[in-house]
């Protein structure tokens, strides 16, 4: 996979691994919104030591709670800002870092689940949580399901997997995520447990329809 995640190189950048988890925190969501797309700046951050924001982001998933103390919109920002951290641009992110250990990267991304088993199913966002998957899956969307190295097949597995755990959580919000996540992951199982899952729970009409268009691959 393509690891760009050293490309943020100005001096004045904040380097994420100096900052210790509560400084994490503030830095990523303890803003005024005056510029809220102020993660798209070329020289917002540098990662440097790109184990210690995975680690960040594993304790913020799994204890989220720390985000009510921010208002939706600074919450809604701060996602997005942590969806560039995992996802950049097509396959580039922590998720295909291959300077960190797979176990440590499918850590990651199994802590996802916990992100909105312990929050997106108790807490209405404008949409980061509908847009969630389609930010970090859709370079194999672009692929067409497609890989570029066992790696990536790893990745593209561990997603799955995390994403099936995600239909099961009984929130709309989450399973319309979900759905939409595996529509852009494309992997080979995607229809069979997109159907397994309508199988085993009552689903609107709306619902029904939505996750056949993501079987069909034109959810958008």
């Amino acid at each position: 996979m393509t690891i760009a995640l050293d490309k943020f190189k100005d001096e004045t950048a904040t380097r994420l691994d100096k900052l210790s988890y509560a400084d994490f925190v503030e830095f990523a969501f303890d803003r005024d919104l005056s510029d809220n797309v102020w993660y798209y700046s070329f020289d917002a951050y540098i990662f440097g030591n790109t184990n210690v924001t995975a680690q960040h982001l594993i304790t913020l998933f799994r204890a989220p709670e720390v985000l009510e103390k921010y208002t939706p919109r600074q919450i809604e920002q701060g996602l997005y800002f942590v969806t560039s951290l995992l996802c950049d641009i097509k396959f580039d992110g922590l998720f295909w870092d291959t300077r960190l250990p797979f176990e440590r990267r499918e850590e990651l991304i199994f802590a996802n689940y916990d992100l909105f088993a312990r929050f997106f199913a108790h807490h209405k966002t404008e949409n980061i949580c509908f847009m969630w998957w389609d930010v970090l899956a859709y370079g194999y969307y672009m692929a067409n399901g497609k890989a570029e190295d066992e790696d990536g097949e790893r990745v593209q597995q561990a997603m799955f997997e995390t994403l099936k755990k995600i239909l099961e959580i009984d929130s709309g919000d989450c399973q319309e995520s979900a759905l939409h996540g595996l529509g852009h992951l494309k992997h080979a199982e995607t229809e069979q447990a997109i159907k397994d899952f309508l199988r085993r729970h009552r689903a609107s009409q709306e619902l029904k329809d939505y996750a056949q268009a993501c079987i069909d691959g034109t959810m958008g």
